[in-house]
């Protein structure tokens, strides 16, 4: 590839991953707001024990977490596994976050 080909190459994993870190705050306050709700769960037990200590403790934890985890599969985007873990993220994201957002429609 050269020149403009090359750089549209490169430019979908940086918006997948902007995507997948958007979301992931959105379903960080999603569960918070479940949690509070009492009509969720959350599965991680290392999640669940820091949200017990501080709901935005668990938020900031979350968020740092898949920032760092985004950072890596960046900076290896020229592999094929890199590129497809961010798409895959942004699905997985997408789903959760339309799942939730329904978990919330119903507590109304």
């Amino acid at each position: 590839m050269v020149g403009g080909e090359q750089q549209g190459a490169w430019r979908w994993p940086a918006m997948a991953a902007a995507l997948v870190a958007g979301l992931n705050v959105f379903d960080a306050l999603f569960t918070v707001a479940l949690l509070q709700l009492g009509i969720g769960r959350e599965a991680n037990p290392l999640m669940r024990g820091l949200y017990q200590l501080s709901p935005w403790l668990f938020v900031a934890v979350k968020a740092a977490a898949v920032t760092g985890a985004l950072a890596i599969l960046l900076r290896h985007r020229a592999r094929r596994l890199a590129r497809l873990a961010l798409a895959l993220a942004a699905v997985v994201y997408l789903a959760l976050v339309a799942y939730e957002l329904a978990g919330l429609a119903g507590a109304r």
